[in-house]
């Protein structure tokens, strides 16, 4: 039996949806894990602001807070660049899921409109063939009268 081409573009076509879902998936966690570190981070900002009052040496602590809170922002920043660009990457792939899909259904169109015109066109070809062996039958039954 020869294999139907338009099933193996199906195939292949579902087949990059789910790597495609994968891939989403994978991005969406590599996106909400730097936002958690940023958060981190944030936190670790304001648990530092809420120790300030606590200390003996405010000035001494204020020093230390500057120092800890310029590595601190680099690293935000460098988390938040990186949050943007996890970001980006997931609106690549969410559009690039969504065309994957499009593709996949088309091909599922073609293909059921290609078995319903068999199933019609058999259909046809059957009530033509019931036609003729009733007009068969009729002439035969007016001969033989």
């Amino acid at each position: 039996m020869a294999r139907d081409p338009l099933g193996a573009v199906r195939t292949i076509r579902e087949r990059a949806v789910d790597r495609l879902r994968r891939d989403l998936a994978a991005c969406l966690a590599a996106e909400a894990a730097v936002a958690a570190r940023i958060a981190e981070l944030d936190r670790a900002v304001q648990r530092d602001r809420a120790a300030h009052g606590a200390v003996e040496d405010p000035h001494r602590f204020q020093d230390m807070f500057a120092a800890r809170r310029a590595a601190g922002e680099a690293d935000r920043v460098a988390a938040v660049r990186e949050h943007l660009q996890a970001a980006v990457r997931s609106e690549d792939v969410r559009a690039a899921l969504v065309a994957a899909r499009v593709a996949a259904e088309a091909v599922g169109a073609v293909i059921a409109e290609r078995a319903t015109a068999r199933a019609i066109a058999l259909g046809r070809r059957e009530q033509l063939e019931l036609e003729e062996a009733a007009r068969s039958r009729k002439r035969s039954m007016a001969s033989g009268c």
